[in-house]
């Protein structure tokens, strides 16, 4: 059966899950390699961007609830170049 959606990309651990859910799903499941960070580019990009919000010495535990909303409202209002200028919340709600 042909591919019909974007790979999964698991990052680290191995899911034992991963057959069932890209076969459900009809798309591709691959594990990145440690260390290989250009192959979890999407994830080490949004990291990017969360860590404006969170800088990396910032204790979590401390970070409330709605600070995360806020973070997560700015980041799926923000436009992507990878989206043609448009935002995730225009491309996934269209």
């Amino acid at each position: 059966m042909p591919q019909t959606q974007p790979p999964i990309v698991c990052e680290r651990t191995r899911i034992l899950a991963a057959p069932p859910i890209a076969e459900t799903l009809n798309a591709g499941f691959y594990f990145c390699h440690p260390y290989s960070y250009w192959e979890r580019g999407a994830g080490e990009n949004t990291n990017g961007l969360i860590r404006q919000y969170f800088p990396k010495q910032m204790k979590f535990a401390i970070i409330t609830d709605m600070q995360i909303d806020q973070v997560e409202h700015k980041l799926n209002n923000r436009p992507r170049k990878t989206l043609g200028f448009q935002t995730p919340n225009e491309v996934y709600f269209k």
